[in-house]
């Protein structure tokens, strides 16, 4: 059948005005595209994101560094640019900020002046002025401990733990620390070389100013087990790690001080305490890393290059020739990347930050083993340890960014 040229027009016609929407609407997609696009951060440095990828709002802080936020909603950023609105120039300092990103109380600190404890970041203890000052979660300040005639007051190395704070004195010949309580309380004197803080079992490791061995008190300042060490472990789950002798050789006590275990272990490479209940060991003199019970036994067989904390019911294990893998309190293999990784413990999150040796890169994973976060954020201390290990807990992450880098998120398979 012949099409007439007044059908070829109008077809033609509506060809052409097809053509010159879909340009329109290419066009439109453009622009659109240029005016969103993420062009990343403006300046490189310590940023926090969430679990979808976006930034946290950091107003004035340009660059941070900290361990992430605790169960209190609260993150000490101990490397903050704030703008002094008098001068118009930017100081460095330390101060605690919630999650809008915004510096609480609008308070800045000299960096080394600022301690938070390990479960919470209030109470703080600040150093100003020659005292102690212990400051609520308002920044209202709670208490202070104040030089005196004898003895200045240096500040603190852990902060609250447990509802107690160490504080170390300077007397004429030496550096002595005790714990007080949140009125400023001296409820354990100043006698110790120096103080670990508070565990959850209510002990706290303590050395020894004249002989320099360490032991442990209680929270009312009592000294336990009748019995000090050359080197010793913070409790976790009931049990501390101890050395006796400088040989290196160590064995696990409970809070009774009885002994779980012979001086069998490595000290230096078994001292990472229990989680869930397991803690991963290493036979003196040997080179392969396998798990222990609540009861000393060997429930995991020494099979391992490496080993990390059980979490999730998940730990990273090093496997030669094949880098880190996750395994099960059965043994059994349940995360391989396929990749040459070191991998971290999983956080309560249920996330896992892992380290890709061929990208030189971290990225993060789900306890099935799929990305969050493919590796994207760089090692900016070089150091691979868990500090400078990105960590999402508590709903974030804290990321080192360069100029104009933008988060990607992994899609799900």
């Amino acid at each position: 059948m012949c099409l007439s040229g007044r059908s070829i027009k109008r077809k033609n016609l509506v060809i052409l005005i097809a053509l010159i929407i879909l340009v329109i609407l290419v066009i439109i997609s453009i622009f659109y595209a240029l005016l969103n696009k993420d062009e990343g951060v403006k300046n490189r440095g310590y940023y926090y994101i969430d679990e979808q990828g976006n930034i946290l709002n950091l107003d004035s802080m340009s660059s941070l560094y900290s361990n992430g936020f605790k169960d209190d909603g609260y993150a000490l950023c101990s490397y903050i640019f704030v703008k002094n609105e008098n001068t118009g120039v930017y100081d460095i300092g330390a101060g605690i900020i919630d999650t809008n990103g915004k510096i609480v109380g609008d308070r800045v600190f000299d960096s080394n002046d600022i301690v938070i404890g390990n479960d919470t970041a209030f109470p703080i203890v600040v150093h100003e002025n020659g005292n102690a000052v212990i400051y609520g979660e308002h920044f209202e300040i709670i208490a202070q401990v104040e030089n005196d005639d004898n003895a200045n007051v240096l500040g603190s190395n852990y902060g609250f733990s447990e509802g107690l704070g160490d504080i170390v004195l300077k007397f004429d010949d030496k550096c002595l620390g005790g714990y007080v309580n949140t009125n400023g309380e001296w409820v354990i004197e100043p006698k110790y070389e120096k103080c670990r803080p508070f565990t959850k079992d209510g002990i706290a490791a303590v050395q020894n100013p004249e002989s320099s061995l360490w032991g442990f008190i209680d929270s009312n300042g009592n000294e336990l087990f009748d019995e000090w060490f050359y080197d010793v472990s913070d409790f976790s789950e009931g049990f501390a790690l101890v050395q006796k002798d400088e040989d290196g050789k160590a064995a696990y006590i409970n809070t009774k001080g009885e002994y779980i275990t012979d001086f069998i272990f490595d000290y230096k490479d078994s001292q990472h305490g229990f989680s869930e209940g397991l803690a991963y060991v290493k036979l003196y003199g040997e080179k392969q890393y396998g798990y222990i019970n609540e009861h000393g036994d060997m429930v995991i067989a020494p099979q391992y290059m490496s080993a990390g904390k059980f979490s999730c019911d998940l730990a990273p294990v090093g496997v030669f020739g094949r880098g880190d893998i996750y395994i099960d309190k059965n043994e059994k293999e349940v995360i391989d990347l396929d990749i040459d990784v070191l991998g971290y413990a999983f956080t309560k999150d249920g996330y896992a930050t892992v380290y890709d040796f061929d990208k030189g890169k971290f990225g993060i994973i789900d306890t099935k083993g799929e990305w969050l976060f493919k590796p994207q954020f760089i090692d900016y201390t070089g150091t691979l340890d868990s500090y400078s290990a990105p960590k999402l807990e508590n709903g974030y992450c804290l990321v080192y960014l360069e100029e104009g880098q933008s988060i990607k998120k992994a899609k799900k398979r």
